[in-house]
């Protein structure tokens, strides 16, 4: 009876603590969802407050070539066609068919048909631009090091935030291009990963229209063909090698 009684006690202790972790799953996932949104939150304002003095800043610099010199831009929407006909700095060298951005083209002339001409509003977006970017890449570090703890990912995206080597491209708006192009190459990222995990395929083609629109910002984000493989290789169970023929396939061929 002492044996059985030992037995039942220790199953009824085993359930019990099966109980226990189920329960507490939820509620470990939930303070590490509220964890991630904290520390989000962290890293945009962060980057909101260190760029929020440019918003109050004039044109500088070469922005004019999206602005005030940009024949399309001035157009607003009327000229959309030029979008996917021209360059993007079309006025300043004949139609300039040597730089290709158009969602950067189309960025400038929504925000010319809804706000005018005004350097605060272009600055604010590329403020805002930097910080979602920013979000973006400390949620990209979680995935990548899911078992790393979340102030690691927070201290590597606080050191890209405050890198001056980012001036140029959030205190310029011209340097709007270079946010875009680094926004959608990040979602990819993001995407491509998930799909990786979940293979749905609503994943994996978000992924490839995110890509799209990056090069489509600007033509440096094509490097990102290469980024995203080495990813897939040292962050995912992906395997990206093409698989070898077996000896029923090579008969097969024969035949």
């Amino acid at each position: 009876m002492g044996k059985r009684a030992k037995r039942a006690t220790a199953s009824l202790g085993s359930v019990a603590h099966r109980s226990d972790t189920l329960t507490n799953r939820p509620r470990r996932a939930s303070a590490t969802r509220a964890s991630t949104w904290l520390m989000a939150a962290v890293v945009f304002l962060s980057a909101l407050l260190l760029y929020a003095n440019a918003i109050g800043h004039d044109y500088a610099l070469d922005d004019w070539m999206y602005t005030t010199g940009n024949a399309s831009v001035n157009q607003g929407l009327s000229a959309f066609a030029d979008v996917w006909t021209k360059g993007s700095f079309p006025g300043l060298n004949g139609p300039n068919a040597s730089n290709y951005r158009p969602l950067a083209l189309f960025s400038f002339m929504v925000e010319k048909q809804i706000f005018g001409l005004d350097p605060h509003i272009g600055h604010l977006i590329n403020v805002l631009l930097f910080a979602l970017s920013c979000v973006l890449i400390y949620v990209l570090l979680t995935r990548l090091f899911p078992t790393l703890n979340r102030a690691f990912p927070l201290l590597m995206v606080l050191l890209f935030v405050f890198h001056p080597v980012h001036v140029e491209a959030v205190a310029n708006i011209k340097g709007r291009d270079d946010l875009l192009c680094l926004c959608f190459a990040i979602v990819s990222l993001l995407q491509i990963h998930r799909y990786s995990r979940t293979l749905q395929a609503a994943s994996y083609w978000s992924s490839v229209l995110s890509f799209a629109a990056c090069v489509l910002s600007k033509e440096s984000g094509v490097t990102f063909l290469l980024v995203i493989p080495l990813a897939l290789y040292f962050f995912t169970q992906i395997a990206l090698s093409i698989p070898r023929p077996t000896a029923c396939d090579v008969s097969d061929l024969r035949r």
